[in-house]
């Protein structure tokens, strides 16, 4: 029982190691397949190999967080750190 709690204990401050010191959301109305998409694909990549890692990006795309003015107050909320929308 005591093995398992230490590998369990390892396992976690492991993993703690090496997760991105700050988890960011960027959110769109553009699908997967669009221009807007790609950008912010090669964006991320950038980011978070510029960061070492210490930036995480995650892209919420298809308007999974609402339509523009939704996540325009998410922005104001600070829930949500970049947005896209097309005027």
């Amino acid at each position: 029982m005591k093995k398992l709690l230490l590998s369990l204990m390892v396992g976690a401050v492991a993993t703690a190691s090496w997760a991105a010191d700050y988890e960011l959301t960027f959110g769109m109305q553009a699908g997967n397949n669009s221009n807007e998409y790609r950008a912010v694909e090669v964006f991320k990549k950038e980011l978070e190999e510029k960061s070492g890692g210490k930036i995480e990006l995650t892209i919420q795309a298809n308007g999974t967080l609402g339509n523009d003015l939704k996540m325009m107050e998410q922005l104001a909320e600070g829930a949500l750190v970049f947005q896209v929308f097309l005027m």
